[in-house]
């Protein structure tokens, strides 16, 4: 037996001729973003830490809304969370059994032009109840855009006045609480206080990307006093471009550019 799911993507749009991948509009914020075909999900039941994997089954009257598929089983309450990083090399989230999911935000993220890496784009929701089918997904990271003006080999981003606890991570491995209103990371049990773009999403920052707007997922947060961006353009370390902002908390907000 089998079980659909209709999945909200993680903010809504009307445009059918937009990806998953790409953002609708990079001027507003919440911007809408659609299903692929290719995309998966998990989902776990009410009380038990066991996952599954449901995958696409066929998209609703627009691209943001999409049927996933996977085995029936029977929960007082189901949490759902996209992306599914099976064959990656992040750690696959756990849950808890009882709305804490933990997953990876990549402190190393791939450039995407005019979007995020779909990996760092952690979504999650819950059910309102066991035969409640229809979920929308909410972001659990920030967003912030980035414009380059010309090739460069990295983009990275760390907190001012981080003294290494998690307090300060941007990226990691966090645990977030999920309800069927929205998604907030809480805590971080191996934080990163840095996040890096690089044209393969690893350390690897030999390889330069184009000049462009990219998105880099960070985590939500409203304590960081200040960050630093330092855009290599293969210049040399004496001579990166740097952008402070030391005075006042700023504050990322899920979902939000």
């Amino acid at each position: 037996p089998k079980k659909t799911f209709m999945i909200g993507s993680p903010l809504s749009d009307d445009s059918s001729d937009a990806t998953r991948a790409t953002v609708v509009n990079l001027g507003i914020q919440n911007p809408a973003v659609n299903w692929e075909e290719s995309d998966k999900i998990y989902v776990w039941g009410q009380g038990s830490e066991t996952g599954y994997t449901y995958n696409f089954e066929k998209f609703g009257n627009y691209h943001n809304y999409a049927a996933f598929t996977g085995p029936a089983f029977t929960a007082s309450k189901y949490y759902l969370m996209y992306p599914n990083v099976d064959n990656s090399s992040l750690l696959p989230p756990t849950f808890d059994g009882n709305g804490i999911i933990t997953a990876t935000i990549p402190m190393c993220q791939k450039a995407t032009v005019n979007s995020f890496d779909p990996r760092a784009a952690i979504c999650t929701g819950a059910t309102e109840g066991q035969n409640d089918t229809s979920v929308s997904l909410k972001h659990a990271c920030a967003f912030l855009k980035i414009t380059t003006t010309k090739p460069c080999h990295k983009v990275v981003i760390k907190p001012i006045g981080g003294n290494g606890d998690e307090m300060w991570s941007m990226a990691g491995e966090g645990q977030i609480q999920t309800s069927s209103s929205g998604s907030k990371v809480i805590a971080f049990p191996s934080g990163v206080p840095e996040v890096r773009l690089t044209a393969g999403g690893s350390m690897d920052d030999s390889q330069t990307f184009a000049a462009g707007t990219y998105l880099i997922a960070v985590a939500s947060s409203t304590h960081f006093p200040g960050y630093d961006i330092t855009v290599d353009y293969g210049l040399g370390t004496d001579n990166p471009h740097v952008a402070k902002n030391p005075e006042g908390g700023i504050q990322f907000n899920s979902g939000y550019i």
